[in-house]
């Protein structure tokens, strides 16, 4: 919805919370509008609900200082959750899968930062997190490769599930040396595209960390 767009729009720059939360009231109110069993409208509100939810809170400053923190990334979960559900119960996983694909990604961001950034942590939403950025891999593995912010993401959720490994099974391809593979794969696709350097230092930061913790 345009007046969302303007609402979160501004909020990128003022970091008035006024904004943030009328963008997400105003997709509030198309869910509830849009409700049907599967209806292609209601799943996409969904995820654009999520979406706005997550980009707000990823992109705050202070992350700790959002109002309402912890409900609004619940929120975002739960509706990523919900459109997946409703997707794979329909012909939408088939018909249009860029659905089910930014539902994965938002819900994968959702979760790796409660649990990087604000807590508390949960090792087996580490795992939800995991499920999703190989779903979202699985579905085109060459365009995944390419996608820095994807890589260095599923390295992170890596990183996290390892420090409670003696708590979850085994699972073949999340070891370190999985980690330092991703962060290695998204540092080159980083550096050869020019990116930010506070990026590119970010996973410099998070590779030594794997490398000390051996």
């Amino acid at each position: 919805m345009l007046l969302s767009e303007l609402h979160y729009t501004r909020y990128q720059h003022t970091r008035n919370a006024v904004d943030f939360d009328a963008a997400i009231q105003i997709w509030e109110g198309v869910v509830l509008l849009d409700r049907g069993e599967y209806k292609e409208g209601h799943v996409a509100s969904l995820v654009n609900l999520a979406t706005v939810i997550g980009k707000g809170v990823r992109s705050s400053g202070a992350p700790t200082e959002v109002d309402g923190l912890d409900s609004k990334l619940q929120r975002a979960i739960e509706c990523s959750k919900e459109a997946i559900r409703r997707i794979s119960a329909s012909n939408l996983a088939t018909e249009q899968p860029e659905f089910k694909l930014r539902a994965h990604r938002i819900l994968a961001d959702a979760l790796l930062f409660r649990n990087s950034k604000t807590g508390p942590f949960n090792p087996r939403e580490i795992d939800q997190c995991i499920d999703s950025l190989l779903e979202i891999k699985a579905h085109d593995p060459d365009a995944f490769e390419k996608d820095p912010e994807a890589l260095s993401n599923l390295a992170d959720a890596i990183r996290l599930r390892l420090r409670c490994e003696n708590d979850l099974p085994p699972r073949e391809g999340v070891t370190f040396e999985d980690a330092v593979g991703l962060y290695k794969q998204a540092l080159a696709v980083y550096e050869a595209s020019k990116a930010d350097p506070t990026i590119i230092a970010g996973i410099y930061g998070d590779l030594a960390s794997m490398r000390i913790s051996v």
